[in-house]
C-alpha cells in the first residue's frame, strides 16, 4: 500500500531582498526546505534517507500568517 501524500503548510519568504520563496519546516530531518512560491506537489529536499517524503513527496500550501489578511 502506498502512503498518503502529506500536506505541509508553507510560510513565504524572501531572500537576499528580491527572490519569493516559500519554506516549510519538514520532520523528517528537521530542517527547512525551500520552494518556488506556489500551492501544490513537490519533490522532497531531505537530506534523511529514511525520510518517509522520498517515497511519497508533498503538498505545500501557503498558511496565512496570524493577523494579515
Amino acid at each position: 500500500m502506498i502512503p498518503l501524500t502529506p500536506t505541509l503548510k508553507a510560510e513565504q519568504v524572501t531572500i537576499d531582498d528580491d527572490i519569493v520563496r516559500y519554506r516549510v519546516y519538514c520532520d523528517q530531518c528537521n530542517d527547512w526546505h525551500y520552494h518556488g512560491p506556489q500551492d501544490g506537489r513537490r519533490e522532497c529536499h531531505c537530506i534523511n534517507p529514511e525520510s518517509l517524503y522520498h517515497r511519497t513527496g508533498y503538498f505545500i500550501e501557503l498558511s496565512q500568517p496570524v493577523g494579515k489578511t
